[in-house]
């Protein structure tokens, strides 16, 4: 009954290992795909949206 007992608690903590090696791969995969995403900034000649004002600087007249 103790050896029952043990080869349970082992097959548990294996479990649990493999639980949290395989979260730990699955959070390292999306933090190397979330930073290596290309990040493109609008320009500073992008189409200015609906209702935008532009800066005093940039009034003509």
């Amino acid at each position: 009954m103790a050896l029952a007992f043990l080869l349970g608690f082992l097959l548990g903590l294996l479990a649990l290992a493999a639980l949290e090696a395989a979260a730990l791969l699955w959070l390292v995969r999306r933090l190397r795909r979330r930073d290596s995403a290309p990040q493109t900034a609008p320009g500073p000649d992008a189409v200015e949206l609906p209702g935008e004002r532009p800066f005093p600087y940039q009034k003509q007249g």
